[in-house]
């Protein structure tokens, strides 16, 4: 058996410390979607914000509650807080997830929808608003239907504070294109996990605001049932 000198030892130590350090760094992190099981986020979103040539970076986490609610038409969550474009001042984030056949609360047919696995749904362009429709949030003349395949997504800041994009806020992006997956319902914990990956366009609600951007991440809010609409947190 050879006998290993002090020099030799030495090399072979640095040798060893410098692969453990390299294979440190190959680690990757998980993906934005994956966050919310990986490290129990109730929402991760990440993306940006370009309007001519500002860039406003979307950072939001948190673990802590998503209020919102499912009615006939829509899922809409608050998933944390962040300042807007041009202010230092943080304000309640809210995502819109749009339906606009839907004739039932959209959680409920979702739920029937991922019984046999996870539901992949196409985002439409939702950014071209119809003539006369300028500075509102309103989704419902958008071709948008969960048993089409297809959604609609909102992405805004509540200035008004009143738990929804209405049109005295300053900031709604519809959304281009993209994908959400809804990757199914869990009636014991009463939650459901939604992934998303979309590109951002038009914030309807400034004067021809034609910023772009993008998010993606996921949220995993909890619910309760409901007759119209099923709270959310």
């Amino acid at each position: 058996m050879p006998i290993l000198t002090r020099s030799t030892f030495s090399l072979v130590l640095v040798s060893f410390l410098l692969l453990a350090a390299c294979g440190e760094g190959d680690q990757e992190e998980p993906a934005a979607q994956d966050r919310c099981g990986s490290d129990g986020f109730k929402s991760f979103l990440v993306g940006h914000i370009d309007d001519d040539g500002a860039r406003t970076p979307l950072n939001i986490t948190t673990s802590g509650e998503t209020p919102g609610i499912s009615n006939g038409h829509e899922i809409r969550v608050q998933v944390g807080r962040l300042a807007p474009p041009g202010s230092d001042r943080e304000e309640p984030v809210l995502l819109r997830i749009y339906d606009a056949k839907s004739d039932d609360v959209l959680l409920r047919r979702i739920s029937e929808l991922t019984l046999d696995g996870p539901l992949t749904l196409d985002v439409i362009d939702a950014s071209q608003v119809s003539a006369g429709s300028e500075g509102h949030t309103e989704l419902r003349d958008f071709d948008c239907a969960i048993d089409d395949g297809t959604i609609c997504v909102q992405f805004g800041f509540d200035s008004v504070g009143d738990r929804s994009l209405q049109d005295d806020d300053e900031f709604a992006y519809n959304a281009t294109g993209g994908s959400v997956t809804i990757d199914g319902v869990d009636n014991i914990r009463r939650l459901f996990t939604v992934q998303l990956d979309v590109e951002l366009g038009r914030n309807v609600l400034g004067f021809q605001d034609e910023s772009t951007g993008a998010v993606e991440g996921c949220l995993t809010p909890r619910y309760e049932t409901g007759t119209d609409f099923w709270p959310l947190s």
